[in-house]
């Protein structure tokens, strides 16, 4: 079963960066593992898919550092047909 997560972040609030968004995971754990853009976090750093770091490109200092600084609220069950991860996201663009 595939459910929706509201993530949150203040731990970098400027303009810029994201603020929130909304993913579709299977769990809570797999869920903050989700960057707002649909990157992923393996081995310590934000990824493409095919494992690309994306850290010190399009996605440095706009999300938490590490999936321990999001917060997660499971707000609803999603269709068998949403696909797993990003579904909208609050970026505060300055």
């Amino acid at each position: 079963m595939k459910y929706l997560y509201l993530l949150t972040q203040d731990f970098n609030r400027g303009y810029d960066t994201f603020d929130s968004c909304v993913v579709c995971a299977e769990n809570e754990e797999a869920a903050k593992q989700i960057h707002p853009r649909g990157a992923i976090y393996v081995e310590h750093r934000w990824c493409e898919e095919d494992r690309y770091m994306v850290w010190g490109g399009w996605g440095d200092n706009d999300w938490a550092f590490k999936p321990e600084q999001v917060t997660v609220v499971r707000i609803g069950v999603a269709d068998e047909s949403t696909a797993i991860g990003v579904v909208c996201a609050s970026f505060n663009a300055g």
